[in-house]
């Protein structure tokens, strides 16, 4: 089966040009307003606009707490959106795990402004340190979740409990993972070479769905067996659906426990053996599933009706389809209320903001 991609439809204004160069942010309706006030006060922004939240200073990556801009990160990773204004971040660089408070910003170019601190992780009681996050869930009691990376590539799942004890194991051997928050009940999913697992709130369970390795199976054109990859990003939607990907495939995991791929599906190498999501590091989708958001190879992409498109990537690269610039997203959070996709960024060492359609500014 062919993929088809297409150009994105792209209304383009001089100050979206200059807004998208900018740092940004944007807050809440103030509730004083009646709602009649509120909406005139509302800014009407471009979809796809860009705006930094934390950190993105031109400075080398570094390790500071504090507000907007002087905060600094190194090789931001994994994001989680908790309560509608806090992230936290998977600092891998830093080997740290970052608090964002969002508050509202002070002008219509500046939407809202992050206030980090630092997570205290301490080394377990097996001497092993948290080394390089990748992913980060923390729950409603404080509870850390976290999946970090050796040298060798082998990823521990780990559980930080407030004040109480440190839960570590082996969950991978593959340098795959992935994480998401169940919308409904207090766990994590995760992903492994293992297959699908869950963080409790005091054990991790590896796996608790194995993938079946057919699904996952690519074939060359003679029927032979091109590849086979495990899942490197997980996204627990409130429609109850999961959704997975690797290199070269687009899946779903249902609540009935169903495994299968999502549009484009490809049983031969597409692209003349090349990858449709090279480097795929997270993914995200709009409440009802229509729109599936990728971060792949640094590029933001988007799946609707089948057709893969870039929204923007990275500068130095060539697309048919999205907007280059100064980009290298990795991890991918969604506040598909407010129509805000949140996005770490490698390339400017930040935690940054993409506004989606229906968002209004102030």
């Amino acid at each position: 089966m062919n993929l088809k991609i297409t150009s994105l439809t792209w209304v383009v204004v001089s100050s979206f040009l200059f807004v998208t160069c900018k740092e940004e942010n944007f807050p809440e309706p103030d509730a004083q307003l009646s709602t009649t006030d509120q909406v005139k006060a509302m800014v009407n922004i471009p979809p796809y606009t860009l705006y930094t939240v934390a950190g993105g200073s031109s400075l080398a990556p570094m390790f500071r707490d504090g507000e907007g801009r002087d905060a600094h990160f190194s090789g931001p990773a994994g994001i989680q959106l908790k309560n509608k204004d806090t992230l936290y971040i998977a600092d891998a660089g830093n080997s740290a795990i970052r608090k964002v408070v969002l508050k509202p910003g002070p002008n219509s170019t500046i939407q809202y402004v992050g206030t980090v601190t630092t997570l205290n992780t301490p080394t377990g009681s097996n001497g092993l340190k948290m080394l390089r996050p990748l992913r980060v869930g923390v729950s409603d009691d404080g509870t850390i979740n976290v999946l970090f990376n050796t040298l060798n590539n082998i990823v521990f799942g780990r559980i930080y409990k407030p004040g109480r004890s440190i839960y570590t194991v082996q969950t991978s051997n593959l340098n795959v993972s992935g994480m998401s928050q169940d919308p409904y009940q207090e766990f994590f999913w995760f992903t492994g070479a293992g297959g699908i697992g869950k963080f409790w709130s005091d054990h991790i369970q590896l796996p608790n769905f194995t993938i079946p390795r057919d699904t996952l199976a690519i074939r060359s054109p003679g029927g032979g067996l091109f590849t086979l990859e495990y899942p490197n990003a997980i996204y627990a939607g409130p429609n109850g659906v999961k959704y997975l990907v690797t290199a070269y495939q687009l899946y779903k995991f249902t609540q009935e426990r169903v495994f299968t791929k999502i549009a484009p599906v490809f049983t031969i190498p597409p692209y003349n053996y090349g990858e449709v999501f090279p480097n795929a590091t997270d993914i995200a989708a709009t409440a009802d599933g229509r729109t599936i958001f990728l971060a792949s190879d640094g590029a933001i992409k988007k799946v609707e009706n089948g057709i893969v498109s870039n929204i923007y990537y990275p500068r130095g690269r060539t697309s048919t389809t999205g907007i280059e610039t100064d980009i290298n997203a990795w991890g991918l959070a969604i506040d598909d209320k407010r129509h805000i996709l949140y996005f770490t960024d490698r390339n400017n060492n930040g935690v940054r903001m993409m506004t989606l359609p229906g968002y209004k500014g102030h």
